[in-house]
């Protein structure tokens, strides 16, 4: 059944809409014997739909946890490169290795 609804339906017309399908399988005496598959198979959605929503939320905990954690990585490799930066006194025209060992040649810092 939750297969054919919509993510949009609401929990109540869905429910009602379930009772509905029971009722009629119990009320007719050539389906009545089907009415306790449909609600075994109601029951195993229930609880397939209850554990995907558990899912969803440690999924949803997990991506905050590491929105956090990114962010606090961005502001530590910012102040790391004002750092770098402020040591070479903002010229950015020379390569760093002319910066920080200025008697090396280009090989030198690479080896």
């Amino acid at each position: 059944m939750a297969t054919h609804l919509r993510e949009s339906t609401a929990i109540d017309t869905a429910v009602e809409i379930v009772d509905a399908i029971a009722a009629g399988l119990e009320s007719d005496p050539e389906t009545s014997d089907l009415a306790a598959t449909w609600i075994a198979l109601v029951l195993r959605g229930d609880s397939i739909a209850t554990s995907l929503r558990a899912q969803r939320r440690i999924a949803r905990r997990a991506r905050t946890a590491v929105a956090v954690r990114d962010a606090i990585w961005d502001a530590t490799v910012t102040a790391f490169k004002r750092a770098v930066l402020d040591f070479v006194h903002g010229n950015r025209l020379l390569p760093n290795y002319q910066q920080f060992f200025r008697a090396a040649t280009a090989n030198d810092p690479q080896a």
